[in-house]
């Protein structure tokens, strides 16, 4: 595999391919970043450096058939000159920064789920189930952060009990679409 490969089959950029490792059905792919000029992510300032580390993370891409794929990416620091700020590289092929899979693999991941359970999802990509539900969440909650209330022309308003547990909670719906616009805890006027 090449530079040019990872980046067309696994969207990654700004790195550079060292070696492959393959075992059983898995293939990890060594990488590092290509940057060469750092900014400081505490106060934006170009005087900073990279500094080389032992440090390494696996990061899980898209199968290549029926392989497992995962990116051995050499972690370096960036040293802050200006406000003496330490801090990880961040790398732009990953969605968070502490996630440890890639933006194409969540593409993947939703469009698998469309289809397939959060297990077979998870077993199928080598993704634990907690991360698979962990990108859905994040999808839905940036889906559903901003509803468009402009062709709402009639409200459904209905409390619904949960349980004990849960308690009530207060439906808001568009009547004519079915849409859920708010759901509120509780059954007063604050929900």
């Amino acid at each position: 595999m090449t530079t040019s490969i990872v980046y067309h089959t696994q969207g990654i950029r700004g790195c550079h391919y060292k070696k492959t490792v393959r075992k059983d059905q898995t293939e990890f792919y060594h990488i590092i970043s290509a940057a060469t000029e750092a900014v400081c992510p505490c106060c934006k300032s170009k005087q900073a450096k990279f500094v080389e580390t032992a440090e390494h993370r696996s990061i899980w891409g898209l199968p290549v058939g029926l392989k497992k794929t995962v990116f051995i990416v050499q972690i370096r620091r960036v040293r802050c000159e200006s406000c003496g700020g330490f801090a990880r590289e961040r790398l732009s092929f990953c969605p968070a920064p502490k996630v440890a899979y890639t933006k194409w693999l969540v593409k993947y991941v939703l469009a698998l789920r469309r289809e397939m359970s959060i297990t077979a999802v998870a077993k199928f990509t080598g993704l634990h189930w907690e991360s698979v539900k962990e990108i859905e969440k994040r999808y839905l909650t940036k889906k559903y952060a901003k509803v468009s209330l402009g062709s709402v022309r009639r409200l459904g308003i209905d409390e619904v009990y949960l349980g004990r547990k849960f308690g009530f909670i207060t439906v808001v719906r568009d009547l004519d679409s079915g849409a859920v616009l708010f759901i509120g805890k509780g059954k007063g006027g604050e929900a």
